[in-house]
């Protein structure tokens, strides 16, 4: 994974983490083979408040116009596509963003977070107590 220039590392290492076993990611995109779908359209299963729910997305990535190399290209400022020409990551990050709102509205946030939309796994979270065993 290639993070853009939005600050969603958070995300993109929730991710990264439930892709480590392929078949969770699976689980997540109701397009289960690898080929680039013809419509441009993919559906993700994500999940919001521990209720699992699909959102639709197609293949149009944003891109601003960058000079490199002596020349103008088309590169997006989000997630980059993978070195391998996987669109996956592009894919899940466009439907957690639809989900929120914008692209924006992902910056900054909590990975255990990212893990529960994602994935649907449940998280607790535990305080830590201070040197002397008070808050």
């Amino acid at each position: 994974m290639r993070q853009g220039l939005l600050g969603n590392c958070w995300f993109l290492a929730s991710a990264s983490a439930i892709a480590e076993k392929p078949s969770r990611m699976e689980q997540v995109f109701l397009n289960l083979d690898t080929e680039l779908n013809a419509a441009g359209i993919y559906g993700v299963n994500l999940n919001g408040l521990g209720v699992p729910y699909t959102v639709i997305v197609d293949d149009r990535i944003p891109t601003i116009k960058k000079y490199e190399k002596g020349q103008m290209v088309d590169r997006s400022p989000f997630t980059k596509l993978a070195k391998d020409g996987s669109i996956w990551m592009t894919i899940l990050e466009k439907a957690f963003a639809k989900t929120h709102g914008n692209y924006l509205h992902i910056e900054s946030g909590d990975t255990r977070m990212g893990v529960d939309q994602i994935y649907g796994a449940p998280y607790e979270m535990i305080k830590p107590l201070t040197k002397f065993g008070k808050d």
